[in-house]
């Protein structure tokens, strides 16, 4: 079974979706695997440092890219920091530390199927962020290609102390054209942010409206009888 078709029926199950139609939504990483399968955390002061490729629970290939684009900290004391915790990935730039975070996913033929499936133009890939203090921007790419790009600004989760400093959660959504799938597909979304930016996400997913309608268990317990039964026909042609 592939990749995609793991998923899917997964998400079938999950979602009751047999008999009508929704959303189709793929997981793509619910950051529960650490950097290079055994670091929960990354930091750097100067410099990029790169992880993986890290092979992901639900088989996709996360490769990270981490990189200071500017540190003005006295001696470049201060640094940037990634972490995975508790199905979480959280960035924090320190004080005049500004960072571009890279997250790659290859994923075989797992959005290119649900492209099938669907029959949509045009998908998106949803980041649930959870905790963000200071405006940040998001680009993705399919392919090499820049489909997408947004600033967000809004303030998400609470601070240190309990208070609410935005709403609880927040999904963004970046949009990307499905004829960019190939059926060998890489994805990358990027991350640029400034100094002293807090910025946790949870989950990244892949969105395909209006899927073409899944059969309901009988109907699909009917066809397999039709199967049947035209195969024992050509079996007693045969005889």
């Amino acid at each position: 079974m592939t990749n995609f078709a793991k998923t899917l029926v997964a998400g079938a199950t999950a979602l009751g979706m047999a008999g009508s139609a929704s959303a189709l939504t793929v997981e793509i990483d619910p950051f529960d695997t650490l950097f290079d399968g055994e670091n929960n955390q990354v930091t750097i002061n100067t410099g990029s440092i790169s992880t993986g490729p890290t092979a992901l629970a639900n088989g996709n290939v996360r490769s990270v890219d981490f990189e200071v684009t500017s540190n003005l900290s006295a001696e470049q004391s201060n640094s940037a920091q990634l972490e995975i915790a508790g199905g979480q990935l959280s960035l924090t730039n320190g004080a005049q530390v500004e960072s571009l975070v890279t997250l790659s996913y290859d994923v075989n033929d797992l959005l290119s199927s649900a492209a099938t499936i669907t029959g949509d133009d045009i998908a998106t890939l949803d980041i649930l962020t959870v905790a963000a203090d200071l405006t940040r921007i998001l680009t993705l790419s399919v392919n090499g290609v820049e489909t997408d790009s947004v600033t967000v600004s809004t303030q998400v989760g609470q601070t240190l102390g309990g208070e609410p400093i935005g709403i609880q959660m927040l999904t963004t959504s970046l949009s990307f054209d499905t004829s960019l799938l190939t059926g060998d597909d890489t994805i990358a979304l990027s991350v640029t942010g400034p100094s002293d930016l807090d910025y946790t996400v949870s989950i990244l997913s892949a969105n395909f409206d209006d899927p073409i309608e899944v059969p309901a268990p009988a109907v699909l317990g009917l066809f397999g009888l039709g199967l049947a039964g035209i195969g024992a026909m050509r079996r007693r042609k045969a005889a």
